[in-house]
């Protein structure tokens, strides 16, 4: 089972330091979710022994790859179990993180869970994608770990992400050139400023997951 010493020298050799207090916040999450998981269906069962790297390693890379600005507003869209925006709010507590899912089961293991953590700047919101706009308006960053295809992501949070200069990130995998062929005829329709794609690859030498594009999008 990987450890979360492993993930603190992977951080160190990459220049990135946990605050005080993370490495017992991540112990505790990892506890946690492993408990959890035996009683609802969180992560894939054989990912129990890969937290560390598959899922913990995996979020707090979105912080080495995007400048998140202090006291930012940040939007986790489809969280599950909490990726990536709970790691991402352990190494950046300043972040104002809103973590969003429609599973109920899936919220009360996150409220359960922030309040273990002791996390004041995380709220957790129990929604649908398509009900945001009605309840969040100027919203920094949004983020999404391949939760739906980049036209949909763009669809749903077109009206609540901050304009100008709210941004939406998502992670994707190999496959992308159908969502890619999609995002050129939203750019007009959507206003989109911007976007670009570019390879996840965070730590050289530390294979995260099959995930190996991140898309930017700015509004």
């Amino acid at each position: 089972m990987q450890t979360i010493e492993q993930m603190v020298r992977a951080l160190s050799n990459s220049g990135m330091i946990l605050p005080p207090g993370a490495i017992g916040q991540f112990e505790i999450y990892r506890r946690f979710l492993i408990s959890w998981n035996h009683r609802m269906n969180l992560i894939a069962r054989g990912d129990e022994g890969k937290i560390v790297e598959r899922h913990f390693l995996e979020s707090v890379a979105w912080l080495r790859v995007f400048q998140f600005h202090e006291c930012a507003t940040v939007l986790d869209l489809g969280t599950g179990a909490g990726f990536p925006g709970l790691p991402m709010s352990i190494m950046r507590p300043d972040l104002e993180m809103v973590l969003v899912d429609a599973n109920r089961k899936k919220i009360l293991f996150l409220k359960n869970l922030v309040e273990e953590l002791q996390c004041p700047s995380v709220r957790v919101v129990l929604g649908r994608a398509e009900d945001l706009n009605t309840q969040w308006n100027s919203v920094d960053v949004v983020v999404s770990r391949a939760v739906s295809h980049a036209g949909n992501l763009v669809h749903w949070t077109q009206n609540i992400l901050k304009r100008p200069g709210g941004t939406l990130l998502t992670l994707k995998g190999q496959d992308i050139e159908e969502e890619i062929v999609r995002l050129e005829e939203l750019k007009e329709k959507k206003s989109i400023s911007d976007w670009r794609i570019f390879p996840f690859d965070p730590f050289p030498g530390v294979r995260l997951s099959k995930k190996s594009h991140m898309i930017h999008m700015s509004a």
